[in-house]
């Protein structure tokens, strides 16, 4: 197929794809089997890269990747004077998503996620696209000669492609680690050398000879640390480094390294990350803001600010959070970008709301009398929300949801929050920061505003607790993964099952209780005062907390994989006293006492996260989708 074919053909695809998702978010439609979709619960984007430039006439664009929960299909082409939007579908369908962009001097925009991708922005074209390993670009680069160098995540991959020759080539692995890597820097010096710096378990600085392939790590192993070294490329030639953020800088140039007091200023080169706006537009012009949630750009044109509202195609943010509200509505939020929606079943309608800037995810909620609270990546914070009270975020005192504390980095992947049936006390716990292993747990006070954090150390050493359940005399039962923090190192063997003392801070009791499992991802507290817990592998375990002993024990149901998000919250007890479980293409029943259990229904739809009961139904997502089932004779 022709370029030119090629894209009217995508026009018309993009035209198309419009009109079927805005059909497919509107609405409750009943699939039969007592199945019903509510619709998308926050039909948006968020920009992964940006770049603010001309296109071939000389008229100021601004492109940017929209991803939404399939990841990238297209690009939008935004007019900076009119607003009116392109958006041009990518040749190879979807793919994940951009993490670093480059604005090359020849003005082509660059990214790298499965595909490695050119697009051109004088032609609106793309004009290069290739398989590469995966799974995505970490940082970007031009050289002297203008070939673009890129190192990717998780395996330190190193590419270069020569815009001339149009040839893409994989240089392999710059550096070999137990652990995904983080190359967020990467440079070239004046002869022809590429750097990188690579975090976060442990720092380091390659270099690479492009003429010989020769590479060499530069930190002495006796030297490396948590968290991440820096380059860049100076006016004079020479890449300066350092480790971490308090390390003593170096020049290097054709692979020997100087230490120096003071680096050179930096050379520009239009890259960064994936929050990157790179700035080409002509003199006297700014991008001043990109609001893809909100639907809007803000051009500086001379010190003239104009605001152009936009539209775009979106299947919706992906969901990561769903609960039932004291105001017996549905709230949860959705990730990249977070969007805190709500949806009313009586009226059948959505609405959801920014928190702030945020870009992560609030991945658990919890209602604590009549306050819901929220566990939020990436900054471990706790949240408190008043749904009797009108959303207002930046109000400047009193703001609703307002921020009640961060855990950063002792937790900043929240896994678990716990409203304690004291009615006071909440307990968050998850992963830890990038590149470390073992999270720990915050109990907050709502009466008094006080907190307790334990780390890891105080919990189950090298361990996260990932699924909570409280007993009847206070103490809570934890389940554990082994996964560390984004990018660390697995430490531990298995998963256990512990019990604390939320009081005195204490473990009571641990134990493995599903042999070769990494993760407990829910139990709860059934009504017959035991334990019922779901874990890695499908595996089902009844827990006694009286005797400490395992009662009733199957390797693996029949009903294939767990569903569940960040926050895996996918058990709960229904108003008949029975326990519903959800798998990813089943809902079960478990009856308590008997441990007898059987699916109910199957979704059509892959289940993610869950799970609410409420008037008799069951409530769950499916990518960005609010679905429920109703449960028979409930």
């Amino acid at each position: 197929m022709s370029l030119a074919l090629f894209s009217a053909f995508a026009t018309v695809l993009a035209a198309l794809l419009l009109i079927f998702r805005r059909a497919a978010s509107a609405g409750t439609r009943d699939f039969g089997d007592g199945f019903a979709r509510h619709g998308v619960a926050a039909p948006v984007c968020r920009a992964r890269g940006v770049a603010a430039t001309v296109d071939g006439d000389g008229r100021p664009i601004v492109l940017a990747w929209p991803m939404d929960h399939r990841g990238c299909g297209s690009i939008l082409v935004i007019d900076a004077r009119s607003g009116e939007v392109d958006q041009i579908p990518t040749p190879f369908g979807m793919a994940s998503t951009p993490f670093a962009v480059l604005l090359s001097t020849r003005n082509r925009f660059y990214s790298y996620f499965d595909k490695f991708v050119e697009f051109d922005a004088e032609s609106r074209r793309f004009t290069f696209w290739s398989d590469a390993p995966p799974r995505f670009a970490m940082s970007f680069t031009e050289d002297d000669n203008g070939t673009v160098w890129t190192s990717a995540y998780p395996n330190c991959e190193l590419l270069s492609f020569d815009p001339d020759s149009r040839k893409l080539e994989n240089h392999g692995p710059l550096n070999h680690e137990s652990w995904p890597q983080y190359p967020r820097t990467i440079a070239v010096d004046g002869s022809g050398w590429v750097y990188a710096g690579i975090g976060a378990t442990r720092g380091q600085i390659v270099s690479f000879n492009p003429a010989t392939g020769e590479r060499a790590a530069l930190i002495p192993e006796s030297d490396r640390r948590h968290g991440s070294s820096t380059v860049y490329r100076g006016v004079d030639g020479k890449v300066y480094g350092r480790t971490y953020d308090t390390g003593p800088w170096w020049a290097m140039l054709e692979g020997a390294v100087t230490p120096v007091d003071a680096p050179a200023a930096e050379r520009p080169i239009l890259a960064g990350i994936q929050e990157a706006v790179l700035d080409n537009f002509p003199d006297g012009w700014s991008l001043d803001e990109i609001n893809l949630p909100e639907k809007y750009v803000e051009v500086n044109e001379a010190g003239t600010v104009r605001r152009l509202e936009i539209d775009y195609e979106s299947a919706g943010s992906p969901i990561l959070s769903i609960a039932e509200g004291p105001d017996g509505r549905i709230h949860g939020s959705t990730g990249h970008p977070l969007r805190f929606y709500t949806y009313d079943p009586e009226a059948d309608a959505f609405t959801h709301h920014g928190l702030l800037d945020l870009i992560g995810h609030l991945n658990a909620l919890a209602v604590q009398g009549e306050k819901i609270y929220c566990a939020e990546y990436a900054d471990g914070r706790l949240w408190e929300y008043d749904p009797a009270r009108p959303w207002d975020d930046r109000a400047p005192e009193d703001p609703n949801p307002r921020v009640l504390i961060s855990v950063n980095p002792t937790i900043i992947r929240p896994h678990a929050l716990l409203a304690h049936p004291d009615g006071r006390r909440l307990i968050m716990t998850g992963t830890p920061g990038y590149g470390l292993t073992g999270g720990g747990m915050l109990i907050w006070d709502t009466g008094s505003g006080s907190h307790t954090l334990l780390t890891h150390e105080e919990l189950i050493p090298a361990h996260s607790t990932v699924s909570i359940a409280a007993l009847p005399d206070g103490n809570i039962v934890c389940g554990t993964t082994i996964s560390p923090g984004t990018g660390g190192e697995v430490h531990a063997k298995e998963a256990e099952l512990y019990i604390l003392d939320p009081d005195e801070g204490r473990v009571l009791f641990r134990e493995v209780v599903v042999p070769g499992a990494t993760v407990i991802p829910d139990m709860l507290l059934g009504t017959d005062g035991l334990i019922y817990g779901l874990a890695a592998g499908s595996a089902f375990f009844v827990f006694d907390p009286g005797s400490r002993e395992i009662v009733h024990f199957e390797a693996k149901l029949p009903y294939g994989d767990l569903a569940g998000q960040q926050a895996p919250r996918i058990m709960a007890t229904g108003p008949d006293n029975v326990i519903y479980a959800l798998f990813r293409n089943a809902i079960v029943r478990i009856e308590p006492g008997s441990f007898e259990h059987a699916s109910l229904g199957i979704p059509p739809v892959s289940a993610n996260a869950g799970i609410v009961i409420r008037s008799g139904r069951l409530w769950f997502t499916h990518k960005s989708e609010v679905w429920s089932y109703r449960i028979p004779g409930v």
